[in-house]
């Protein structure tokens, strides 16, 4: 299964060298934006007032990162803000995400090498043209503006979202699918739509935080 939050990893790390085109900080608010999504779109949680709130009934997600956050999320005695479960998911999304994609073989754990001397671990994806696929899918999507499927108009809208648009749409006759994912977000289900509003939110808020330091 594709995964929301893998495939915004994809878009998020630089394929040849591991290294986050954002911050990490960045990425793991956008990840954590991503798995929550996941949850909104299983049913297993819902947005009410810019809270979240667990759905009972609904069997749970088969995958550990999903299992986890929506472990947390149903402890909570009172519904939690977005932005806080964004703040808070944060600082393991990208780990937890990145454990899911050596777990399915999208990624491998790597040792960079230098001069003859082992550098800093990384991990690279297995598959070069997968790593590719999210960014050029959505590109194509959007310069063309066809209908694309939910999973994808809420990774448009948390790709732009961390910022990184410009990255997918970098080319010149890509300049029409900006205005195309402007109007996407607007078309989300409110649920959705509000995660990936959070999301910007909170990595704005981060931003001007760190530009104030």
């Amino acid at each position: 299964m594709a995964w929301l939050s893998d495939d915004l990893y994809l878009v998020c790390f630089a394929e040849q060298t591991g290294r986050a085109v954002v911050t990490e900080a960045v990425a793991g608010l956008g990840l954590a934006g991503g798995l929550l999504a996941e949850l909104v779109l299983g049913g297993h949680v819902l947005v009410h007032e810019g809270r979240l709130h667990p759905v009972s009934g609904v069997a749970a997600p088969n995958d550990l990162p999903l299992w986890e956050v929506l472990q947390a999320v149903c402890g909570q005695r009172q519904p939690q803000e977005v932005g806080t479960w964004l703040r808070f998911l944060a600082t393991d999304a990208v780990t937890d995400v990145r454990a899911r994609m050596c777990a399915a073989g999208l990624l491998t754990r790597v040792r960079t090498h230098r001069f003859g001397v082992t550098g800093r671990q990384v991990y690279l994806p297995t598959d070069s043209n997968a790593a590719a696929w999210p960014a050029i899918r959505l590109a194509g999507q959007l310069r063309t503006g066809e209908p694309m499927p939910l999973q994808d108009g809420v990774l448009a809208g948390l790709v732009a979202a961390t910022g990184l648009l410009k990255q997918v749409l970098w080319d010149a006759e890509h300049a029409p699918g900006f205005a195309y994912a402007d109007q996407l977000r607007h078309l989300l289900p409110t649920p959705l739509a509000a995660i990936v509003a959070h999301t910007e939110a909170a990595i704005g808020q981060h931003v001007l935080t760190r530009r104030r330091l």
